[in-house]
């Protein structure tokens, strides 16, 4: 099958993802979203932290969607 996108977001205040496949046009299709507000504690991690966790938590979920598929992580972040 064709391989699959996770877009990954970590804010100071959420975390989310969406999980693409490209269509058989070329162009990217949502599978699915997941998104949460950080606890009182998580908000305190740094913004790695805080992406890893998105990551963590993505992988927890969508575990048997992206299993089968070549995935690809995405993160746009200015970490550096």
């Amino acid at each position: 099958g064709r391989p699959l996108k996770l877009y990954v977001f970590a804010s100071e205040v959420s975390i989310g993802s969406l999980l693409v496949q490209n269509n058989k046009e070329g162009k990217e299709q949502a599978v699915y979203y997941l998104s949460r507000t950080l606890t009182e504690v998580e908000r305190k991690y740094s913004a790695i932290e805080r992406l890893c966790l998105a990551l963590y938590f993505t992988t927890i979920k969508l575990r048997h969607y992206m299993l089968p598929f070549t995935t690809y992580i995405i993160a746009n972040t200015d970490l550096i």
